[in-house]
């Protein structure tokens, strides 16, 4: 009866594990409650069905590797309505980590416990012992596996976050050891079985600090994305904001054009042409309020540029621009105001704590099928990284700080682009390409 639970507890944890690893490679969104259904259905099938398959083929193990090969591949592709070629070839993959890591399990068990083969009177324990640490380095190979996979595509999921997911399973591996240390001294059955339980309770609490951990990157995500959608709103809300009061002073600026020209056509009319001098000369000195400088043939970009260059302007930052006809853009206005405005902002934000040297130098500019933009500026405090990517210069709160340059990275990624970040001699730079056609 002991074993018959213990056998039916690793085959739930070899289920959920597989789901973990067709997960990795089948991302179907987040979690809903039709989505909770189908996983658990499918785990509820897989279960009682590898349970009876063990019993029947016990002692024919090709012929039961290829029925649960099977199995997997119909519940993958009937329940989760996974394609069925994509649900052949990750149950190989499965099996195929299920054998490797099975093996790996028998050597590391041979490591600790020398001979291991001479002790043929406690086989059956010893067997399942195998089984709980090929389980154990299987969660670990799936969970490795997500990150390589994956991680790029993590919004949250930062080098020191999966190190939470990997610590508990190295911590086990160390507990087991010392378990099976403890195992190659016993000889009463009774306590044999109590280290098995151990051993394999402590697999089951890797699962569930697995999927609590999961749980709360999952809520941390939601805000983080909430604070995203925030900041973009914000940008946004402002762009359009210029554009509105922009187009109201270009209203104003037509009207008094027409004015000027009024007054000029009346004194040629009259042949004042020293006052109509005068006049010119006053009226072509002034400064325009809301004149554009830079001018790209694009509204978005052009008022996103203008309106920094101004902001820059009122700080004493000098902004160099080296921009050509940006018509044909090809990406969405709301994209450009999160790429452009992150980027110059951040810009902005730290070469105004620079003393010497305040220059921006901004390129943006459409040379054959690809958009170029790059960023370069000066900056005088350190930088801030997490993982491989250059967050902030800010000490406090890089989390929220971040977010900026990580809606940028989405952009890029949704329009198939690539960008390099470096830094020399305390100088930033952050350059894009990004293909100008349609996706």
């Amino acid at each position: 009866m002991f074993y018959m639970f213990m056998d039916f507890v690793i085959i739930i944890l070899e289920v959920v594990c597989c789901q973990m690893f067709f997960d990795v490679f089948h991302y179907e969104g987040r979690s809903n409650k039709r989505l909770f259904t189908k996983k658990f259905t499918a785990v509820c099938i897989m279960v009682v069905s590898c349970y009876i398959i063990a019993r029947i083929f016990n002692e024919r193990i090709l012929l039961k590797e290829i029925i649960v090969f099977f199995l997997i591949v119909v519940t993958m592709t009937f329940v989760r309505r996974i394609p069925w070629r994509k649900s052949v070839v990750l149950s190989l993959l499965f099996q195929g980590i299920l054998v490797a890591m099975e093996y790996l399990a028998l050597i590391f068990v041979k490591i600790i416990i020398p001979d291991v083969e001479n002790m043929s009177s406690i086989e059956e324990t010893l067997g399942r012992i195998i089984i709980i640490v090929d389980l154990l380095f299987c969660f670990m190979t799936v969970i490795l596996i997500g990150r390589i996979f994956r991680g790029h595509k993590n919004k949250v999921m930062y080098s020191e976050e999966w190190i939470k997911y990997v610590l508990f399973p190295l911590i086990t591996i160390v507990m087991i050891s010392a378990i099976l240390t403890v195992f190659k001294d016993e000889t009463n059955e009774r306590q044999l079985k109590v280290l098995c339980a151990v051993g394999l309770g402590l697999v089951v609490m890797n699962y569930l600090v697995f999927y609590l951990l999961n749980d709360v990157i999952r809520i941390e995500e939601t805000v983080r994305e909430r604070e995203s959608f925030d900041i973009q709103g914000k940008n946004q809300l402002e762009m359009y904001s210029k554009l509105n009061e922009n187009y109201e002073l270009q209203k104003s600026d037509a009207h008094e054009f027409k004015n000027h020209l009024l007054c000029i056509q009346s004194l040629a009319r009259d042949h004042k042409y020293e006052e109509m001098e005068n006049y010119l000369h006053v009226i072509t000195g002034e400064v325009m309020p809301g004149g554009i400088v830079i001018d790209t043939n694009n509204v978005i970009i052009n008022t996103v540029f203008n309106t920094k260059y101004k902001e820059a302007v009122k700080k004493q930052i000098v902004m160099v621009f080296r921009v050509n006809d940006l018509s044909g853009v090809i990406i969405e206005d709301e994209d450009l105001v999160v790429l452009l405005s992150n980027l110059l902002n951040n810009a902005i934000e730290a070469v105004e704590k620079c003393q010497d040297d305040k220059v921006i130098r901004v390129k943006f500019t459409q040379e054959k099928a690809y958009v170029i933009l790059s960023v370069k500026n000066k900056f005088s405090d350190p930088l801030i990284k997490v993982g491989d990517d250059f967050l902030t210069t800010k000490r406090h709160g890089r989390n929220v700080h971040g977010i900026g340059l990580k809606n940028t990275f989405k952009v890029i990624d949704k329009y198939n682009g690539i960008y390099d970040i470096s830094t020399d001699n305390n100088e930033f730079f952050f350059s894009i390409i990004i293909p100008n056609c349609v996706l």
